[in-house]
């Protein structure tokens, strides 16, 4: 505020289980001029307010706090006032289970605090929390010290830093500590002695219940490390004095991050057995470090700024896990981001959006990301994603560490104190543009930050024998086509790389029509490439013995007899034409070029960018070659193995008749051959992940089986057979790693066999229930990761299973389907008794067992769901198992829908509240939709109109 200047707030909480904290808050104040109002924002309960020691006269309305004064002197404001404050846990319980949380609700902390909540508003805080003897306070800021106040405990916090008010994280919790140091080994002037190893003060400390130690070291030895590595990437040390990091259960994301505190979820933690979620563990934690600096210490100067910290944050984790994963592991996940931002960038705002247009009928202009913004939406995940990838477009166009040398200046203008007002998008463009020198980035933001959309391009080629060069035509279309405020047209500067005979030549293009012709220049002196020919001669010169070695060879990649592989003709030009060939463009490719050119990619470019595109290229090439080319890269460990993955992956696009289903055939064979008992039919070897390539690889295999389906719709009956075999007699007793992600995979993947999956592309029911969880077992295609709806009327999807069911479905298959329903109920028994990571065999248990009961493959049984959905269970059995009441008509029984009501009021657990609510509302939007058309119309209607009166009252008498 431009009229006064807060110094300092000292906040004061007393704490317990049962009745409102007892709060008081006093804030000191100097007028920049003489003032006679001072409006403050506050949403808590206000019991008194003194000014300078004096009753003072106040008004509290629309969440802010006005109050009367005529002065210019230093002003001190104490308010003595309470709020609602939700623990997690039953109160009679009082033990362990009890935490809660207090931070900003969407970037907002007057719900707690009286203050100025605005982001750019800094003053330093005092904070005194008293709680019950055996519980800790984990807050931001520097812990004084804790005194004991009878039988409870005072614990003094102090925040010399200045930050605003919704940078301010506490959590309560009887929390037990571990310290984490990073000590680097120091060479040793003897060279016959080994290095020493110097001792460093402790770093990172860790927070966590008692139940969860023995995942705390595996979750987090690293995070000493990631901090040393940030701040040598941002050449700035860590802004406070202090790093803490929280494992609670009361929070519904991955991550909330406030200055010196990062609270992690629960569903983060890892142990040293668990493969599966190791990367995004460490992601999540590492961006919560980041945040520190971009975030916490430099603020965002307005919600329409969000994505620089966001892009920030994701670019800088990303290098460090780049350091801990390698390479080949961030270029392909980089890869995949950039295929996911194309595909849900469509009907999006951007990322800054202006409005230029002038346009006040267009909802979408001029919006931006807010704190109101869901967690969990598309917007939320486009933000984050497009930010991160811009940025390191930026890298790439406009000179290789720009962005380091972006921070370490932003940095440095923090604390020289230049930065008042946050960081803004014109001042990073203007710090982009005097390290760079670049001119062109206006042109850069205005397609880019200020407008909305990906390009998508679509190429083809011909070779120009008169002029001697390689005519390209590159045709651009935008994801966002269309919508106001969208970049219809993306230019800039493109390299085109074409291997030629005479080596490999780059060629600059600049893209800047919607179609275009550009001539590539030929550099070879012209002449056709004899390969065929060679090999003949050769084989004349040497006789059957070189023909037998070639057929040798084919054999050791799996090459059958009568398989064919992909053939170079006897005379080429050049091998192959790459675009973009470093990655500077966030776009998606079409191109086309013969399936030879395409393996010649995947065997002489050692990229894994070059060789993925070539890979879901080949799939699009429906032959016996092409198939017989991807079984041989699946099996071949020379290549990085999520391209193995992908090889898989792209078989299911063999399942033609014309084909004889060779890429099921070759699939299981390799799971045969590869993972089972020599000699019998699908008898899975003795589980040993030791090699995890070799496990993800296995995921893949299952994986891409479990998706072939027939004309019909129907999975193939030996395909069903085999997996069954494979979770039937699954064998973990060996092996130092939990199954826990191969069993959930299997349920997940012979759940989906059972389901005839209509051809029809625009089958909404059947796309709706085909929902995929992103889990680190594999890595899914964007038509598989869809976002979590609960649709109203499911009879088209019911009704044509009932028919398949009827008609197809033969004893063998009954038979089947009765050994998997007796199985699930054994993997139940056995994880309630044994449980695995997360519970997640239960979670998958249950998911198929909605699916299967929406299709009439099983009888519904609502007591399962509502035994599941009780609090004592695991939150993502319990989110399970409220999908699965809603989804299976349990809305239609009044009772269920009074207990879900009450799960969104009452429930210890505010993830639970929050996942309730919002199952229920994405239920009453839909059933609002779908009321006024349907054969079902009537029922529509009594039914939202129960759940309307039923959630009216329920929430009135709150």
């Amino acid at each position: 505020m431009k009229d006064l200047e807060i110094i300092k707030s000292v906040v004061c909480l007393d704490i317990d289980f049962i009745h409102k904290p007892k709060c008081f808050c006093s804030l000191v104040i100097q007028p920049t001029k003489p003032i006679k109002q001072l409006t403050i924002n506050s949403l808590v309960n206000i019991k008194s307010l003194l000014l300078n020691n004096n009753i003072a006269d106040y008004q509290q309305k629309d969440g802010n706090l006005t109050i009367t004064m005529d002065t210019s002197d230093l002003i001190t404001l104490d308010i003595e006032y309470d709020f609602d404050l939700k623990w997690y846990g039953p109160y009679e319980k009082q033990g362990k289970s009890l935490q809660c949380q207090i931070s900003a609700i969407k970037q907002q902390a007057r719900w707690w605090l009286p203050c100025i909540d605005n982001i750019q508003d800094k003053y330093i805080f005092e904070f005194q929390i008293t709680v019950p003897g055996n519980f800790t306070v984990i807050c931001t800021g520097n812990l004084l010290g804790k005194n004991s106040v009878n039988d409870k405990v005072m614990f003094c916090y102090e925040m010399n830093t200045p930050i605003s008010p919704n940078c301010i994280v506490i959590s309560i919790g009887e929390y037990e500590s571990s310290k984490f140091s990073y000590s680097k080994p120091i060479k040793n002037e003897d060279e016959d002695m080994p290095e020493i190893v110097a001792p460093s003060p402790a770093r990172v400390e860790v927070f966590y219940l008692p139940k969860f130690k023995s995942s705390i070291h595996a979750t987090c030895f690293y995070l000493p490390q990631a901090l040393e590595f940030i701040e040598q990437w941002v050449g700035a040390s860590y802004p406070f004095n202090c790093c803490k990091i929280v494992f609670g259960e009361t929070t519904n994301c991955p991550i909330t991050v406030g200055a010196t505190v990062v609270i992690a979820s629960v569903n983060l933690l890892i142990t040293e057995h668990v493969i599966d979620h190791v990367f995004s563990t460490r992601f999540y934690l590492v961006q919560g470090l980041a945040c520190q600096w971009f975030g916490q210490y430099i603020n965002h100067e307005t919600w329409a700024d969000i994505w620089i910290i966001a892009g920030f944050t994701r670019f800088i984790s990303y290098q460090f896990m780049r350091k801990m994963h390698g390479n080949n592991e961030v270029k392909f996940r980089i890869k995949k981001d950039m295929e996911r931002v194309c595909v849900i960038d469509v009907k999006q705002p951007a990322l800054c959006p202006i409005n230029t247009h002038k346009v006040k009928d267009d909802i979408l202009v001029g919006q931006h990301f807010s704190p109101f913004e869901d967690a969990f939406s598309t917007r939320a995940e486009l933000m984050n994603l497009k930010s991160c990838l811009v940025m390191n477009m930026m890298e790439k166009r406009f000179g290789k560490g720009l962005l380091q040398k972006m921070a370490n200046k932003i940095l440095v203008t923090q604390m020289s104190g230049e930065l008042t007002t946050g960081l803004g998008t014109l001042q990073f463009l203007k710090y982009a543009r005097k390290v760079s020198g670049k001119l062109e980035l206006k042109e850069f933001a205005d397609q880019w930050i200020y407008g909305s959309g990906s390009p998508i391009f679509t190429t083809t080629y011909n070779f120009n024998r008169k002029k001697m060069v390689i005519e390209l035509k590159i045709q651009q279309r935008s994801s966002n086509a269309g919508m106001v405020g969208a970049t219809h047209k993306f230019t800039g500067p493109m390299v085109i790389r074409v291997q030629e005979p005479g080596g490999t030549f780059d060629t600059e293009i600049r893209v800047e029509e919607f179609i275009k012709i550009y001539d590539i220049i030929y550099h070879t002196k012209y002449k056709r490439i004899r390969r065929g020919a060679e090999k003949k001669k050769k084989k004349n010169l040497n006789g059957e013995e070189e023909y037998e070695e070639e057929e040798e060879e084919q054999r050791e990649y799996g090459v059958e007899e009568g398989h064919d592989i992909i053939a170079e003709p006897d005379r080429i030009t050049f091998e192959w034409i790459r675009l973009d060939p470093e990655g500077v463009w966030l776009c998606y490719k079409t191109f086309e070029q013969e399936d030879f050119m395409w393996n010649s990619i995947l065997r002489q470019d050692k990229d894994v960018v070059a060789q993925y595109e070539a890979i879901q290229a080949l799939a699009k090439i429906p032959s016996s070659a092409t198939c017989a080319t991807l079984t041989l890269l699946m099996k071949d460990l020379n290549f990085f193995y999520r391209l193995r993955m992908e090889a898989a992956y792209a078989l299911i696009n063999f399942n033609t008749a014309e084909l004889e289903n060779m890429g099921l055939v070759n699939l299981l064979k390799t799971l045969k051959e590869n993972y089972c008992m020599d000699g019998a039919d699908y008898l899975p070897k003795q589980n040993n992940f030791e090699d995890l390539q070799e496990y993800y690889m296995l995921q893949a295999v299952i994986y891409a089986i479990s998706k072939f389906r027939d004309s019909r719709g129907w999975s193939p009956s030996k395909s069903r057979q085999a997996l069954i075999d494979i979770l039937r007699l699954n064998d973990n007793t060996n092996n130092s790693y939990t199954d826990s992600g191969l069993l959930s995979l299997l349920l997940d993947c012979i759940g989906n066999m059972f389901l005839a999956r209509p051809k029809s592309a625009d089958d909404i029911a059947s796309n709706l229930l085909e929902r995929s969880q992103i889990k680190e077992t594999r890595v899914l295609r964007n038509e598989d990761v869809e976002e979590l709806e609960f649709p109203i009327d499911l009879s088209n999807w019911s009704r044509f299973n009932s028919e398949t069911v009827k008609n197809y479905f033969e004893d063998e298959d009954h038979d089947l389907l009765n050994i998997c329903i007796k199985e699930i109920d054994r993997l139940l028994v056995r994880d309630r008794f044994a449980p695995s990571h997360q519970n997640s065999v239960t979670v998958t248990c249950l998911e198929v067992m909605i699916k299967w009961q929406i299709a009439g493959l099983m009888q519904p049984n609502l007591k399962l769901f509502l035994f599941y959905s009780r609090f004592g269970h695991f939150v993502s059995i319990r989110e399970i198992a409220i999908e699965g009441l809603i989804l299976l008509t349990g809305l239609n029984n009044p009772s269920i829908l009074k207990y879900l009501a009450k799960l969104c009021l009452q429930d210890p657990d505010s993830v639970i509240r929050y996942y309730t609510s919002r199952a229920l509302m994405s239920y009453v939007a839909m059933a609002i939709a779908q009321v006024d058309g349907g054969s079902q119309q009537g029922k529509r209607k009594r039914v939202l109109k129960d759940i309307l009166q039923i959630l009216t009252d329920s929430w009135g008498s709150e």
